[in-house]
Parts: structure tokens; sequence; C-alpha cells
């Protein structure tokens, strides 16, 4: 996993006994090097990266089979160890005349993938939440601990032993103290958890709400959540950088991205 020259941001999975999906082009990747994932969780975001994609997004992504044995797949040509796909038995590929658009989706069965789709994870404050709590920040905090690979179950708001338990696997992961309580540091890892892109003045979108939760959170004082780098969240950033013993520069760089996500 990493970058490629010609495909840009590249994410493989290893599904054992030497199988192995390859996601290409990718805008951003959502998860680090050697971690496991499951059904369901972020791990990267559709994108155009890499000069073969043509400038065009799309989902680019192919299944192989590690023929020598060497612990990776290759991909990208007909020399690969890519394979086709098969589906209820029959077998889909360009040779056979047989693609995607041939091909009627039921999820595959089995349990539905826990959704967070419209689930609200801008608030004013994050205080404390534990075991016994409900409501909308119990909702936000499973959501993000589903989209780091703990799994609470459905995000249903009601803060229970199995959130508890993906809570304390996060933080055992994260190096804080395992306690199963989301309060101030465990808080600033979860919602800063993710791609750690440079971010300064005049950045906006996506990343750079996850940044203003995130030190929403590690300050305890309001950052608003708007996508917007401005001047606010450049302050918000130089204060974090002060009181974290950090480089003071007002940009979020790999050291703040790092602090933020250990939970400092």
């Amino acid at each position: 996993m990493g970058k490629s020259p010609d495909i840009g941001n590249v994410i493989q999975i290893n599904h054992g006994q030497r199988y192995f999906t390859t996601y290409l082009h990718l805008q951003s990747r959502d998860v680090s090097v050697g971690q496991t994932v499951q059904r369901g969780q972020l791990i990267g975001r559709v994108g155009r990266t890499g000069p073969t994609s043509n400038n065009h997004p799309h989902l680019h992504f192919e299944l192989a089979y590690d023929a020598d044995n060497n612990g990776s797949a290759t991909w990208g040509n007909s020399t690969s160890e890519r394979i086709r796909p098969w589906f209820n038995g029959v077998e889909y590929g360009q040779a056979n005349s047989r693609t995607w658009r041939n091909v009627t989706s039921n999820n595959c069965g089995g349990t539905p993938a826990p959704t967070c789709s419209g689930v609200n994870l801008d608030f004013t404050a994050y205080p404390l939440i534990q075991q016994g709590s409900n409501g909308s920040l119990v909702k936000a905090a499973q959501c993000r601990l589903i989209a780091a690979g703990h799994n609470p179950g459905e995000p249903d708001g009601d803060f229970g032993p199995d959130t508890a338990t993906a809570t304390m696997a996060f933080q055992s992961a994260r190096g804080l103290t395992a306690d199963g309580d989301i309060g101030p540091r465990t808080w600033t890892a979860l919602l800063s958890y993710g791609s750690t892109p440079a971010l300064r003045n005049g950045s906006t979108g996506a990343d750079v709400s996850r940044l203003q939760r995130a030190l929403t959170a590690a300050l305890g004082r309001t950052v608003g959540i708007d996508g917007d780098f401005g001047p606010n969240t450049e302050q918000a950033v130089r204060d974090y950088q002060t009181t974290r013993s950090l480089g003071v520069d007002g940009d979020a760089g790999p050291q703040t991205w790092a602090a933020l996500q250990a939970g400092r």
C-alpha cells in the first residue's frame, strides 16, 4: 500500500489464502499498512491520482491470486496476477464478454454492514460519554469507532457493553488508557482518525472539518466546524501546537496530525 508514480494512491487488502484485492487511483487512504479492516469500513476515497487514471475519477479495483507466493499480488496488465471474478458460478471478464453490467447485486447476503450515512459528527463540545450514556454524541462516537476498524455494532446511540469493548480496543491500539470511557483524549484520537493531509489557511473540505472536530475536543472549546480553514482555525491550530510543545506555524502537518491521532 502506498503511492505509485503511474497509478497514484493504492491500497491492497490480503484476504487470506493468497487472495488479494487492489484499489487504484484513490484520492486518499484512510487505513494504514498492516491494519485489519472489516466489511463496511471506509478504507479510502475514489479519485483520479496517477497519470493512468486519464484524469477521470473512478473506482478501479482488481482481484488477484498470489501465484508466486511472495506475500503480495501484482496488478495492472495482462501478465499480472489478477484473476476474473465469479458470481453465482459464472465467470466474469472481457474474454467471455460478461462484465459488471451483467451482475445483479443483492449485497452478497449476510448481515448488513453498520451504516453511518447521515449521522451528525459536528458538535460544539465533546463531553465525557461512557457506558449508560445515550444520544447523538454516542452515535457519533460509534460511527468513528466503525471508521477506525473497531465495530460496536449498529450505531444506535446507546453506549452499551459492545461500544465499551470497541472503545477499549481503540484505546489500546492508540496507546491510551483502556477504560472504555470516551473523554477528551479518546475523542481527540477518534475525531482525528483517518488520512493526514497537509492543511493550512485556505484549505477546504471534509478533512478540514475532521481537523476542526478534533481541535474542539482537544482544546475544550468550540472551533467552528465548517470545512473552511480560515483565521479562527489557524489560531486554534497554533493554540494546540503551543500547548502540546509542537512547532508553532498554524499549519496541520504530520506532527500536528500525529499528536491529535495519539489523543494528545
